[in-house]
């Protein structure tokens, strides 16, 4: 394996480690909400059937028609099932709390090591991009030396060709209108900024490949 592949296999089993470990703790926090929001509603129950309580307890005192032994009843039943449930229910939000916590700091540290994984594949990707530039601009050189010895062997021959019309006829000979495409080298290319951004989009299509999880 190659260290670019090396660095790729890291970083998506880094990666991957992160998405566990954050989908870990986002179970443990539904897990935490749902027992304190059972708790709540326990607790809640208890409210309400004191307020009903206390809403008939007052209207018997006014003399109006009330049921205050349904009532006490309803909040005797709410009662019991907060004390019954209450103990358990607190143990396990302190211990959902605790393990939301330990799960937490485990997906902090899992993306930490994401986070390095991904400078680590950055890094290989830098230095594959810098031995294509060092490719790149040796094949430029070489191509512009081949240019110039060219446009050289040209300009000689277009030369040589002048200096004998001019000892054939006497006088210097004028190139047709037509030919002067043909005998004359073009300048050095202006560059291409359609072609340039072709390119570097083609080498980050390649770099997000690489670092696609």
């Amino acid at each position: 394996m190659t260290p670019m592949e090396q660095a790729i296999a890291d970083h998506r089993q880094a990666a991957q480690k992160a998405r566990e470990a954050h989908d870990k703790n986002l179970a443990a926090e539904r897990e935490r909400d749902r027992l304190k929001d059972a708790l709540a509603a326990l607790e809640s129950n208890v409210a309400s059937a004191e307020q009903a309580h206390v809403n008939a307890d007052v209207a018997q005192q006014l003399g109006e028609q009330s049921d205050l032994e349904a009532t006490q009843a309803a909040l005797d039943v709410a009662r019991k099932a907060l004390t019954d449930a209450a103990p358990d229910l607190k143990h396990k939000i302190r211990a959902s709390e605790l393990l939301v916590e330990k799960l937490w700091a485990l997906a902090q540290q899992a993306a930490d090591k994401q986070r390095e994984a991904l400078a680590a594949l950055n890094a290989q990707q830098n230095e594959k991009l810098l031995d294509q530039l060092h490719a790149d601009v040796a094949e430029a050189n070489r191509l512009a030396a081949e240019l110039t010895a060219a446009q050289d062997k040209a300009i000689a021959t277009r030369e040589l060709l002048e200096e004998r019309r001019l000892q054939q006829f006497g006088i210097v000979v004028g190139w047709q209108e037509e030919e002067l495409k043909a005998i004359y080298c073009k300048n050095q290319p202006h560059p291409d900024p359609e072609a340039r951004r072709a390119h570097k989009q083609a080498l980050l299509a390649e770099i997000a490949a690489a670092t696609r999880v």
